[in-house]
């Protein structure tokens, strides 16, 4: 029997805005890694009859984990011309390009009636939309009727209980009344109340308070595969930072000076991480994920005398390509989160 509900698709206030901005890029995501092509381009490319076709085809490699384009002798995708343009798009525009190529820093997820479009940190141009801003970032909700032959009632059920709970953390973080410690206490206590009231379960270790032992933290992250010698170099820079005297001051300096900014990364962590993970594991796990990440990057900011809006920027792409972009990272941050609630 057929069903007619409401969907929305969610997105970003800037999503349809951002553009790759290519070649004006300081750190290009067509260096470093090797693409990994979907399999609906390898059958595109296989059938493919324009000039660029076998071009393509012979730049084709596969292994253990399916076809990609692997990095030439610079460590550059192949296709990547000295001037940092695509030569795929310059022959014959976006549509030749296989998903990840065409959709990247872009992310969707699903769950019950909503579709969630975001932008991913690891692209500067996305780090610009989200620190540039002077108001706080929007999340826009286009609703329409559609029809459905197979729909897990139980799932939009829940769908639509945390996308309530989610509007509640959001009006919390754009209130102007309160301080960010404030608004993460109070943020806890939501996460709390609604873990024993959505998963019947309460934490042995309810941590309703903004995360005070940051060597502690530190530590958690220092634990994450680094992507290169450099996070190394920030955790030592930030377990030096903790231990100096002026460091919660300078701290509180930075909260103050990049208010709208830090309140924008915190948006972006419950919208991208606040649903999904309250699916996988529950509300307060989430929530101290959320909280975990917010507060590693204030302690990287901090210890690094972030004083200009480049810098910020700069910084805030490293943490999300050292841990976002990174599912095994992810991982163990959720784990240890676990372990610290759940003596597990």
């Amino acid at each position: 029997m057929k069903k007619k509900i409401n969907v929305c698709e969610n997105k970003v206030s800037f999503f349809d805005d951002f553009k790759c901005i290519a070649s004006k890029c300081s750190d290009s995501c067509c260096e470093g890694w090797d693409v990994y092509i979907d399999d609906e381009s390898v059958k595109k490319y296989d059938s493919c009859d324009l000039k660029i076709g076998e071009t393509i085809r012979n730049k084709m490699q596969k292994d253990e984990y399916g076809y990609k384009f692997a990095l030439d002798n610079r460590k550059k995708c192949p296709f990547l011309n000295d001037d940092g343009l695509c030569n795929l798009i310059i022959a014959e525009d976006e549509f030749i390009l296989c998903e990840i190529c065409r959709e990247h820093p872009r992310f969707y997820n699903f769950y019950g009636r909503y579709k969630e479009c975001g932008l991913g940190l690891c692209c500067e141009e996305v780090s610009r939309f989200l620190l540039d801003a002077d108001k706080h970032l929007e999340i826009i909700s286009e609703c329409k009727e559609d029809t459905f032959s197979e729909i897990d009632e139980f799932e939009v059920e829940d769908a639509d209980s945390l996308y309530e709970i989610r509007e509640n953390l959001l009006g919390i973080i754009k209130s102007k009344k309160t301080d960010l410690k404030s608004k993460i206490i109070d943020i806890s206590r939501l996460a709390v109340k609604n873990n024993i009231d959505f998963f019947e379960i309460e934490s042995e270790n309810e941590n309703i308070k903004l995360y005070d032992n940051h060597l502690e933290l530190i530590a958690v992250f220092a634990e994450t595969e680094a992507i290169d010698d450099k996070w190394q170099e920030y955790i030592f820079e930030m377990k030096k930072f903790v231990k100096t005297e002026n460091s919660i001051l300078l701290m509180e300096n930075l909260i103050l000076k990049y208010n709208i900014e830090i309140d924008n990364i915190l948006i972006y962590l419950v919208y991208r991480y606040f649903i999904d993970i309250s699916f996988k594991y529950d509300i307060l796990i989430a929530v101290e994920f959320i909280k975990y990440n917010l507060i590693i990057m204030i302690l990287i900011l901090a210890s690094n005398k972030c004083d200009k809006k480049e810098n910020m920027i700069e910084l805030v792409k490293y943490w999300s390509k050292q841990i976002e972009y990174d599912e095994d990272n992810i991982e163990h941050l959720l784990k240890s989160i676990s372990r610290k609630l759940y003596r597990y």
